[in-house]
């Protein structure tokens, strides 16, 4: 049996009791159905992906087609996002560089994940995001890479210290989950968008503002668990056209207040027949599990 499914297999939890989960049954060599002693079945997409919630997502707003087709084209190899791509799975790589398992929870499309495992050839990953359409992408991202359908602040469908490095990027904290996760010593990458992170967009494309106490607030509420190790801030400007705009806009969660023609009418009221420099300003924080 192959594929990344059936490597990560051994980590993972029923969403609905806690107990530990195999692979029951195969389709072409390939894991189709996962279950866990108490009965309970999870039927693996053909694209490869498993859905393991546990009940209602409390209402919660997954990612749509739209959002994940801008965000794939944002993070492609020449868009505004590569060299933010690259420090990160550096980061990654240097903080862990034996890591065997990484976890990523909101991995949205896969390729912060695909890029961390590219340095990490003996790692396998597990990338979470409650959208399906996200866990389809991330499971296609790279071959090491298993793709779950999970709600990030419920319990996480993970045996506890099954993780040696976990990332987030631009994604909800669940921190006691977090720590019950990692292994003792396990890293926590926090990547998180600081103040003047895509300022040239936020008044001309209407979109949501950064808060100023993010570093702050996330010090606060992982003290009881985690020990900082480093933190740095990326920033570097790229120049933008009106595509790329839009895309930057329609991703994220500025997308679900405006309509697609609103967006990409003012993208190119800003940028025209040109192209328009644009701030990247992160955060990335690494913090050690207590």
């Amino acid at each position: 049996m192959t594929g990344p499914l059936a490597h990560v297999a051994h980590i993972l939890a029923c969403p609905v009791c806690a107990e530990a989960v195999a692979v029951v049954q195969e389709r072409d060599g390939q894991p189709a159905v996962l279950g866990c002693s108490g009965g309970h079945r999870f039927d693996v997409a053909r694209q490869g992906y498993v859905t393991l919630l546990g009940g209602g997502t409390r209402g919660l707003a997954s990612d749509t087609a739209e959002m994940v087709a801008a965000r794939t084209r944002v993070l492609a190899d020449a868009g505004p996002f590569a060299s933010l791509r690259s420090v990160i799975a550096g980061i990654v790589e240097e903080s862990a560089p034996d890591a065997e398992m990484l976890l990523d929870v909101g991995s949205g499309t896969g390729q912060y994940t695909a890029a961390c495992l590219d340095r990490l050839p003996a790692a396998y990953g597990v990338g979470i995001d409650l959208s399906k359409v996200c866990a389809r992408s991330t499971a296609r991202a790279h071959p090491r890479l298993a793709g779950i359908v999970a709600d990030a602040w419920s319990r996480l469908p993970l045996a506890g210290e099954s993780v040696d490095t976990l990332i987030s990027v631009f994604s909800p904290r669940n921190v006691d989950d977090f720590a019950r996760v990692l292994r003792g010593g396990g890293r926590l990458v926090v990547a998180a968008p600081e103040t003047g992170h895509l300022r040239e967009l936020i008044e001309p494309m209407g979109m949501l503002r950064v808060g100023e106490d993010k570093y702050d607030a996330l010090r606060t509420s992982t003290a009881h668990a985690f020990a900082e190790v480093s933190s740095q801030i990326v920033t570097y400007r790229s120049d933008v056209g009106e595509s790329a705009i839009a895309d930057l806009v329609g991703m994220g969660p500025s997308a679900f207040h405006l309509s697609s023609d609103e967006i990409c009418s003012r993208a190119r009221s800003l940028a025209g027949s040109s192209t328009v420099p644009v701030t990247i300003a992160v955060r990335a924080t690494v913090l050690r599990r207590r």
